[in-house]
């Protein structure tokens, strides 16, 4: 498969999983949704390292690469679920895929100093970000509380950051371990991170048996969805991949559009596309 279509494979399998939260997280509560996607991805990437048998080097700078990375996906992974069972996705979505903002700006450790034609491209991404985010008042007229969606606003942000620095990690992680333990590694570390987390906050898991196979589906796809992108994180090909798998958000927009009937002016829509042709740019800068 080409890069492009590995990062479209990615953005599918995001999307959709994105889209089935909104309904698992509703029903039973975000920590619970997180709970069942990463016990799947977990039992799922533990047969697979066992098939593959990969070689694994560990060092001090792996293990403290792949808790970081392991912990700050767990958290944003968990704000996004709970943005999303809140809603509109069509304010959650386009303010988190802004995450690769952060990320670029974070390569500066790296001695990488962003062109300025990133800088142009971050500079549309936010002003997407502002758009969407203002655009707020449609959703108030249909129903929706204004300091409610406030809230999802800080939410999503939230989350935007937590992935940038989450993706940024990995990306350091995968040339030391290889795709396959780096995303084997980081998933037991955010199962682990999330169950201590609701054992601090006293949250009860519920996993309801008619609940599992939208748990089940969600892991699949976030574990294939992830092994995809970092099938083409190496070589020439690996912006295409990124510029193919930023769509994601937009795929899950659409679904809660089509299906859910969110409102979406005209200004939103405008914002989503310059959150989204931001992005891309950022990929292939």
């Amino acid at each position: 498969m080409t890069p492009g279509l590995w990062g479209a494979g990615t953005s599918l399998c995001w999307g959709t999983a994105d889209f089935v939260a909104r309904f698992s997280g509703r029903a039973v509560g975000h920590h619970s949704s997180l709970l069942g996607m990463l016990s799947v991805g977990s039992v799922l990437l533990t047969g697979w390292m066992f098939i593959e048998q990969p070689t694994v080097t560990w060092s001090f700078e792996a293990i403290l690469l792949v808790l970081c990375a392991g912990i700050f996906l767990m958290a944003a992974t968990l704000w996004l679920y709970q943005g999303v069972a809140r809603g509109p996705i069509s304010i959650v979505e386009p303010i988190v895929c802004s995450y690769p903002i952060l990320t670029v700006l974070l390569t500066v450790i790296d001695g990488h100093i962003p062109t300025l034609l990133q800088f142009l491209f971050m500079g549309i991404t936010m002003a997407g970000v502002i758009v969407v985010a203002r655009s707020t008042g449609s959703h108030i007229d249909g129903g929706h509380d204004r300091k409610l969606l406030r809230g999802t606003i800080v939410i999503s942000i939230m989350s935007a950051i937590a992935f940038g620095v989450g993706v940024y990690v990995s990306q350091r992680t995968l040339p030391l371990l290889g795709d396959l333990p780096t995303l084997w590694s980081s998933r037991l570390v955010s199962l682990a991170s999330l169950i201590i987390l609701m054992l601090l906050a006293r949250v009860r898991p519920a996993l309801p048996a008619r609940w599992w196979p939208a748990l089940a589906s969600q892991g699949l796809l976030d574990t294939v969805g992830y092994a995809a992108l970092y099938q083409a994180a190496y070589g020439e090909g690996s912006g295409v991949a990124a510029v193919a798998a930023s769509s994601y958000g937009a795929l899950s927009t659409l679904l809660a559009w089509i299906i859910l009937r969110e409102r979406v002016n005209a200004a939103q829509w405008a914002g989503i596309a310059l959150v989204f042709g931001g992005v891309a740019g950022l990929s292939v800068g």
